[in-house]
């Protein structure tokens, strides 16, 4: 019996996709997963934009904590009580 060879095959950098994309330019996040983000020129090691959401709000909790005491937070992000409200999880 004769057996096909391997094929010798050179990939390039080129091929390899690692290009960064703001947040305001990406694709819906579903079923996908972050390798890191940058917020205020600091990388942040995250692999799902839960978490993502999660350090920003953090960061943003620390930098001005007043802005989150105040009764327009609710409609500036969108944050509800009622889950009928919500578009998606």
């Amino acid at each position: 019996m004769k057996i096909w060879k391997f094929p010798v095959v050179s990939l390039s950098d080129d091929s390899i996709e690692n290009e960064e994309v703001s947040v305001f330019d990406a694709d819906d996040p579903t079923f996908k997963k972050l390798v890191y983000a940058i917020f205020f020129d600091q990388k942040l090691d995250v692999k799902t934009v839960t978490e993502l959401y999660a350090d920003v709000m953090r960061s943003l909790f620390e930098l001005n904590p007043e802005a989150f005491f105040g009764s327009e937070i609710e409609t500036k992000l969108s944050l509800t009580k009622n889950a009928e409200s919500c578009n998606s999880p």
